[in-house]
């Protein structure tokens, strides 16, 4: 399969140098990159058309597609009409290499004289694989024979998850304010301190005499003095 990827680029490099001046005085042809799709979403896939129009009479010419490896990720290629194109279905490696640096090599080819105005030569697929916009375009120093035309560009995007509404707040309940602080109850005197019961046979002196001993003692005074002055009367007579 290499071997004669080989000899057929071999064979056409040599046409394209036979043939570079009398393309050059046709009309020249356009190269374009038409996809499939224009959004799509990461793990999508998109299919990049390459075509050449105002094709008659054209007989060879390449180009180089590239695309841009940080959205997107070569999956496959399959030829287009010309049935003689470089590049027909890309090896592991080849897909490989050209994920490694952005372009699909050794794009196309043709020795055969174009009747048709617009022609396709090979188809890519690509796989997306981050959002943002995928823009195609040729390698400028690899053009031959062509001009740029429609250039490709998709849009990748997937939709932002919804935001969820954060809970109402709940306002703080109401300050109950705190019971009032009921004044401690009035200190009641301590009971007067009754005097321990006195032991038995032994009995205090009272050092104060009673009011009641006191009356009699006078009374019996008197009653001795009324005595005594009625002796005295009775002696005198």
């Amino acid at each position: 399969m290499k071997l004669a990827k080989t000899l057929l680029a071999c064979i056409v490099a040599l046409v394209l140098v036979a043939s570079c001046v009398s393309a050059m005085a046709a009309t020249t042809a356009t190269v374009n990159a038409v996809a499939d799709k224009s959004e799509i979403k990461i793990g999508d896939e998109v299919t990049v058309t390459v075509s050449i129009s105002n094709a008659a009479g054209f007989e060879s010419g390449a180009a180089w597609l590239s695309f841009d490896t940080s959205l997107l990720e070569l999956v496959s290629t399959d030829e287009g009409d010309t049935k003689a194109s470089v590049v027909t279905t890309y090896e592991a490696d080849e897909i490989a290499a050209a994920n490694a640096d952005g372009k699909i090599h050794n794009s196309f080819a043709y020795t055969r004289s174009e009747t048709k105005d617009s022609v396709s030569i090979y188809t890519a697929t690509f796989k997306a694989k981050a959002n943002g916009v995928a823009k195609f375009g040729f390698v400028a120093d690899e053009l031959l024979n062509l001009e740029v035309g429609s250039v490709a560009s998709v849009t990748i995007a997937d939709p932002a998850p919804a935001t969820t509404a954060a809970p109402a707040t709940t306002a703080a309940p109401a300050t109950t304010a705190a019971p009032a602080t009921t004044a401690a109850p009035a200190t009641t005197a301590a009971p007067a301190t009754t005097a321990a019961p006195k032991a038995e046979g032994t009995t205090a002196p009272s050092s104060t005499p009673k009011t009641g001993d006191a009356s009699m003692a006078i009374v019996a005074g008197l009653a001795v003095l009324a005595g005594a002055a009625f002796v005295a009367s009775k002696k005198s007579k």
